[in-house]
């Protein structure tokens, strides 16, 4: 199942939430998703967890954040990294759409990536990184310009 597939068995409202972490990788063909992560917007938040979504408080990087999951899904309704935060409306806003589905942008997620302590997290800004070194060095730029 792809990962367009998996968000699409969720059933929620596209325009309500944005796909986190490795979904971007598993759209653009770098590697597959092991979960869905999302950041939704407060009140659809609210909505899935008096819908019986598994409600529970987590750590990460010291502070408190809630989080509900269900099967091979993980939301939250904010985000951070090291001082830097993302609502909700601002990760939509930013989102990279592809196929009608909302994902983190490359430059975002690898923004947070980088900053991260985690073994997981270095490895994906290591993979993504050389991903698109060689995307790009695959490309002739010169007959872009006069």
């Amino acid at each position: 199942m792809t990962i367009f597939e998996k968000v699409e068995k969720i059933n929620i409202p596209k325009e309500e939430f944005v796909v986190l972490g490795s979904g971007i990788l598993e759209a653009l063909g770098i590697r597959e998703a092991e979960d869905i992560d999302l950041l939704v917007k407060p009140e659809l938040f609210e909505k899935l967890k008096n819908n019986g979504w598994k409600y529970e408080i987590i750590e990460i990087e010291g502070k408190p954040r809630d989080m509900l999951s269900k099967d091979n899904t993980q939301v939250f309704k904010d985000f951070w990294w090291g001082n830097d935060t993302l609502s909700p409306e601002e990760g939509i806003a930013r989102a990279q759409n592809i196929n009608g589905v909302n994902f983190i942008s490359l430059q975002t997620l690898l923004e947070y990536k980088k900053k991260s302590k985690n073994s997981d997290d270095i490895s994906t800004f290591h993979s993504t990184f050389q991903f698109i070194k060689h995307f790009y060095s695959t490309f002739n730029l010169s007959a872009f310009s006069e």
